[in-house]
């Protein structure tokens, strides 16, 4: 059971990570979706970095800690990422 909830999160992350990716690129550049959407993507690529070896490889222990620390990793980098956008943009904003 437990597997299939995860396959299904996989599917489910995947798909959106494509739909993400086909936005990103169909963005007018400049817009919000150009902006905003490059730190949605890096945190769908770190939950599948984090589920996926659980559904492809179920006994590999060392394997799946690895990949939560590759997850932990990637989602601070999308966050720091996004905080020191979201900070010049505000700077930007009230020079503007």
């Amino acid at each position: 059971m437990k597997s299939n909830v995860e396959l299904a999160l996989v599917v489910f992350i995947g798909g959106n990570l494509l739909f993400m990716l086909w936005l990103w690129y169909r963005a007018i550049p400049g817009s919000g979706s150009r902006l905003g959407l490059p730190a949605q993507i890096v945190l769908s690529i770190s939950m599948l970095v984090g589920i996926l070896p659980r559904v492809l490889w179920p006994t590999a222990e060392r394997l799946k800690i690895s990949s939560s620390i590759a997850s932990i990793i990637l989602t601070f980098v999308a966050v720091v990422v996004g905080v020191r956008r979201q900070r010049r943009l505000r700077a930007g904003v009230r020079r503007g």
